[in-house]
Parts: C-alpha cells; structure tokens; sequence
C-alpha cells in the first residue's frame, strides 16, 4: 500500500515537472514564432524542438550536482542540436533573422567571459555561465 502511494506521489510530482518544462517550451516556441514570422507547420514543428529541449535538460539536471564537466558538454550539446533543427525548420528570410540572434549571442558571450574572468571566475564556470546562455 506504501509503495503504491508513494509511486503515485512520483508519477504526479514527474508530471508536475514535466508540465512546468512543457509551459517553457511553449512560451519559448511562442517567442521564436513571432521572431522568426513562423507559418502554422514551423509552429509546431517549433514547439516539437522546444519541448525535445525541455525534455533533454530536465534529464540532465542530476549531473550538475554529480559531473560538472558533463553537464557543460551535454548543455552545450543540447544547444548545437536545438539550434541545427532550428535551421531545417527556417527558410532563406528567417535564416537571416536566425544569424542576427546568432551574432548578439556570440556577443553576449564574448561579454559575459570577459566579465567573468576579470572577476577571476574559474573556467569551469565561465563554461558553464556560456553554455547557458540563450
């Protein structure tokens, strides 16, 4: 009777998770469709991205206490593969729009390094502070 309850209250606090993940996604593929000006077929095949995103980093949370350095490297993974499905959705004029967001986070990047290691942050968190960036 215990093990049954308690299965129960995972499964709902695992639902709970995952409908918090889902909401992000949906705002996030939300906020990308009306910068990229998506049709209705990339609007989904957006929140199907987004929710792949979710998913692939709710899985990883355990690692960021257990194995930084792999936590960085699936971050940065999760990143290189959003991005690469991203770029099949769009056509030639959102690819436009898609470089320019690229480039102001290549920039952010290159700012938030800098003030990170003016600080004198280590570089196992400036890594980590990067592959987080959006």
């Amino acid at each position: 009777m215990i093990k049954k309850f308690l299965t129960a209250i995972v499964a709902l606090l695992f639902v709970t998770a995952m409908q918090a993940q889902s909401f992000n996604a949906q705002k996030t593929a939300s906020d990308l469709a009306s910068a990229y000006s998506l049709d209705d077929a990339q609007k989904t095949e957006m929140l199907t991205i987004q929710q792949r995103k979710a998913r692939n980093l709710t899985e990883i949370q355990s690692l960021k206490s257990t194995d930084r350095a792999t936590y960085i490297k699936k971050l940065k993974a999760i990143r290189y593969g959003t991005d690469a499905s991203i770029k099949r959705l769009l056509n030639k004029d959102q690819m436009e729009v898609f470089f320019a967001k690229s480039k102001e986070r290549r920039q952010k990047e290159a700012d938030v390094m800098s003030e990170m290691k003016a600080a004198g942050a280590s570089q196992e968190e400036i890594q980590e502070a990067l592959a987080q960036i959006d």
